[in-house]
């Protein structure tokens, strides 16, 4: 079976109508030509604020509450059952200096989905390139074009969790080499941000994915929870890889402290053994430093000896020569 496609930009808005046994795309649409008794309805749109958002709302007949949890970024992930639709909202992180976290919500009735993002995002371009070309399935009910998306976002994690795994072999790299950089602590810290920005959307994320796989929602059909529920392990691995590098950067953080405490010890060791060289120096310096007069019960013979000078000099010079390989030996240097 072959269903009708047509997509329809509206600035940062697409409309996609499956209907009736072929594919075609139509463009320069609007809300208004929009038929909701007839076949599938998919219309995703970029916005931030609820003013944006007003036609789609009384389109749709959405609550209040569901638009303004669309443009909250700091909404968590969550499933939401309300009488004529289940709202579902999702982060997708991107990776680049820092973790930047978008958020997409999903509308999802009988024989509609609405798709609300706070920006352009690819795995969505995705699906719809996927309508535009005929690629997807029979079974294109608004529940499964969801799982599409959200297919595409949790598979976006992976190459994020490698960019992550990359940083902490740098910073590896970096203890081993040189641990006295001083860039290397405010790599650890910047990388420990990253893993707890992703930490703090893949757990509520789990749950969500746990609640459309195993429970009995509303306009999700029982056939494509199949679907969910290969999504839903996906989390679970990207939660056990997110768990493995986080201790990897708590090591990290003991590996840089035990690197800089052995560098501090190294430069100690030598400052004390060449303290300890010049104890000797300083106490014959001293000795003959003292400015006692000429004659009475004690006098220093060397002071007018004609080879005192060198005397001295020489003495000091194998005190000195001695000690260091007596250090040697005993392998404090």
């Amino acid at each position: 079976m072959v269903f009708i496609v047509s997509g329809i930009m509206l600035g940062m808005q697409h409309v996609v109508k499956i209907h009736n046994g072929s594919a075609s795309v139509k463009a320069d649409a609007s809300l208004k030509d929009i038929d909701l008794k007839k076949g599938i309805t998919w219309v995703h749109t970029v916005a931030n604020t609820e003013l944006e958002l007003e036609g789609i709302r009384k389109l749709f007949g959405f609550h209040k509450l569901s638009i303004e949890d669309c443009v909250d970024k700091r909404q968590q992930p969550k499933v939401e059952v309300h009488d004529k639709y289940v709202l579902v909202i999702l982060k997708d992180p991107d990776l680049q200096s820092k973790v930047i976290i978008d958020q997409i919500a999903f509308f999802v009735s009988k024989n509609y989905l609405v798709t609300v993002a706070n920006r352009e995002l690819p795995e969505v371009t995705h699906v719809i390139d996927k309508f535009k070309k005929g690629e997807v399935g029979r079974s294109a009910s608004p529940d499964f074009i969801a799982y599409q998306i959200l297919d595409n976002i949790v598979d976006s994690y992976f190459p994020i969790m490698d960019g992550l795994e990359d940083e902490i072999e740098v910073i590896e790299k970096d203890i081993l080499n040189e641990p006295t950089k001083k860039d290397i602590p405010i790599k650890i810290s910047k990388l420990k941000r990253k893993f707890l920005s992703v930490r703090k959307i893949t757990w509520p994320a789990r749950e969500v994915f746990s609640t459309l796989a195993k429970s009995d929602v509303p306009y999700f059909l029982p056939e494509n929870r199949v679907y969910y529920r290969d999504v839903h392990d996906h989390m679970i691995l990207i939660i056990d890889m997110l768990e493995t590098y986080r201790d990897e950067v708590s090591s990290i953080l003991e590996s840089y402290l035990s690197a800089l405490s052995n560098n501090l010890n190294s430069v100690m060791k030598v400052l004390t053994v060449i303290a300890t060289i010049f104890m000797p120096i300083t106490f014959i310096a001293s000795l003959y430093g003292m400015n006692f007069q000429n004659g009475g019960a004690l006098n220093m013979p060397e002071t007018y000896w004609e080879w005192g000078y060198p005397f001295v000099l020489t003495l000091i010079l194998t005190i000195s020569l001695s000690m260091v390989l007596y250090f040697r030996r005993k392998g404090w240097l």
